[in-house]
């Protein structure tokens, strides 16, 4: 059975990005758990966790990505066990470093949920999407926006507002800001009605 290009391109990522590492992780492991059985399936795991993230290009350290989504599973699969080694859960929480940083996963999704804003503040309306720009993520006041846009302080407070509800409502339902803002204008007529 052909892969189909995506396959393909998720193929050449983590033959290029992970499998280099392997070996690396495997030892690591070996050195906790005396176990190869259990090496290769938690690296296995791994890997399986690493074909179904969305967008790879996103994970900017590979080694870090793999090394800390093993250990994740493994810490996972320790906390399930009815019995465990207490060496080697002081092991596993020594190996990783601080335990309140973020995932491969958190880190991963916090990318994608950015590149997802940025997308619905590009589908607003042209003036709309400048004053947002302009106030939330250059942090200029909105008397400097009102003089740069030629339009009045209450304009840019009013554009601000929509523009970031639509922006919020796009994302909390999944669809782009201009499909929401298009319904917004529907409930808008059928109230007036």
């Amino acid at each position: 059975m052909p892969m189909d290009a995506d396959s393909k391109r998720r193929t050449a990522w983590v033959a290029g990005n992970l499998l280099p590492i392997e070996g690396d992780v495997r030892a690591w492991l070996l050195r906790r758990l005396n176990r190869p059985d259990e090496a290769d399936d938690l690296i296995q795991e791994a890997y399986c966790r690493a074909w179904t993230v969305t967008e790879l290009g996103a994970i900017l350290n590979p080694k870090a990505y793999f090394f800390r989504t093993v250990r994740n599973i493994l810490i996972d699969q320790v906390r399930r066990a009815a019995v465990v080694q207490i060496g080697l859960m002081a092991d596993i929480e020594s190996a990783g470093g601080q335990e309140d940083l973020a995932s491969p996963e958190r880190i991963l999704s916090a990318r994608q949920d950015l590149n997802r804003v940025q997308t619905l503040i590009d589908a607003l309306p042209d003036r709309c999407r400048r004053i947002v720009i302009m106030r939330k993520i250059r942090g200029m006041s909105q008397r400097e926006i009102a003089h740069e846009c030629g339009v009045t302080e209450s304009v840019v407070e009013n554009d601000l507002r929509r523009g970031l509800s639509l922006v919020l409502k796009a994302f909390e339902i999944g669809e782009p800001a201009e499909r929401s803002r298009t319904a917004d204008r529907r409930a808008s007529k059928r109230a007036r009605s």
